[in-house]
């Protein structure tokens, strides 16, 4: 390439640097931004999702999603140290429960898990195949059973003249404890060891007849009455950061973990193939607005989003040498030397004749 040419190639390389730098700066960046999501809503509106985002792509994309927040330390210091800032807000003092959840969604949140009757007998009876269970129901019924035993013989204590004869009882039944050696909740402990399946049942059985007769929506909608109009705070004052935190990394790691097993990338496609059946069909512009993003809201989004990245390297002189390192090929290439070297196109068209046998200019 000729000096002349270099140099005109160089002033180009400067003008179109200078140019991008303008759309992506300033004003010029409000109408660069306008005028794409502009151009986006137009051609996605003869575009369908499924043409533009096929399933495999979307599934691959997304596995490898679940993989990054299964293996990623800093989401999970995230997932950790978000609830215990949260948990600690000075804000939370200035905002009461009921701001946050309507009743009216709490109402139909109880009503849905209190209606799975199908579901409460069977996860229940799942538990009487477990021997620690039945221990533990053992236990609860032998504990109530002795309690109920103890305060009726408090109250009886009361009445003049049971006392001599409680007394007189107590002490055959402490000479028959003595002879069998055991005390009564030994006694009905073993038993109910023995019987753990069945104390299991009687306790499921029970609660069951609560959840099905008793009144426990307008039980739970109740207690959410009394603490709805209480500040946030005063709800978390029991709960510790120390819990906050224990219990925030115990769900990211429940959750982290199922996202990373074969089961985790089935769910991962089953929801791409829910998500193409309802809108597969649908134009890009068409879903994006069913999305509440219009035209105006989408583009004001990526403005507020973009500007203060794009300012920083503006001023840090990065945004001009990225532009310019991208574009300066394309200067230097042989296509432009051959069409510089070339100079200025010049009309081979044989000029057409009128009917006087003149050649039109």
């Amino acid at each position: 390439m000729t000096q002349p040419q270099d140099d005109l190639a160089t002033r180009l390389l400067d003008a179109h640097t200078t140019w991008q730098l303008a759309q992506l700066h300033g004003d010029g960046l409000t109408e660069f931004i306008e005028r794409a999501v502009a151009e986006i809503y137009d051609a996605g509106s003869r575009l369908r999702l499924r043409d533009v985002v096929p399933s495999d792509a979307l599934s691959a994309t997304l596995r490898r999603a679940a993989q990054i927040v299964a293996d990623s330390q800093a989401l999970a210091d995230l997932a950790t140290a978000i609830p215990v800032r949260v948990h600690a807000m000075a804000e939370n003092a200035d905002h009461r429960l009921d701001e946050v959840a309507a009743r009216a969604d709490v109402e139909e949140f109880v009503a849905a898990i209190l209606d799975l009757d199908r579901w409460h007998e069977r996860s229940l009876d799942r538990l009487t195949g477990s021997p620690l269970v039945g221990v533990v129901a053992s236990a609860f019924v032998t504990r109530l059973v002795s309690d109920v035993l103890a305060q009726n013989t408090d109250l009886a204590r009361k009445v003049p003249g049971m006392s001599s004869l409680l007394s007189i009882g107590g002490s055959a039944v402490a000479r028959a404890r003595g002879l069998a050696d055991r005390q009564l909740e030994g006694v009905l402990g073993e038993a109910m060891g023995k019987g753990g399946e069945l104390a299991v049942r009687r306790v499921n059985a029970a609660l069951l007849g609560v959840l099905r007769t008793g009144p426990v929506r307008g039980a739970v909608l109740e207690s959410w009455d009394l603490e709805a109009g209480e500040p946030i705070s005063g709800l978390a004052v029991d709960l510790p950061p120390e819990g906050v935190r224990r219990l925030a990394e115990a769900v990211y790691a429940l959750v982290a973990g199922a996202a990373d097993t074969a089961y985790g990338d089935v769910v991962i496609d089953t929801c791409i193939e829910v998500l193409l059946e309802r809108h597969g069909d649908d134009d890009i512009a068409g879903l994006l607005r069913t999305l509440g993003l219009e035209r105006a809201d989408l583009a004001e989004a990526l403005d507020r989003a973009l500007r203060p990245a794009l300012d920083t390297l503006h001023a840090t002189g990065d945004l001009e040498r990225i532009i310019r390192t991208g574009i300066e090929p394309f200067y230097a290439s042989d296509e432009v030397r051959r069409l510089l070297g070339e100079g200025p196109r010049r009309n081979t068209r044989r000029p057409r004749q009128t009917g006087g046998g003149r050649a039109d200019p």
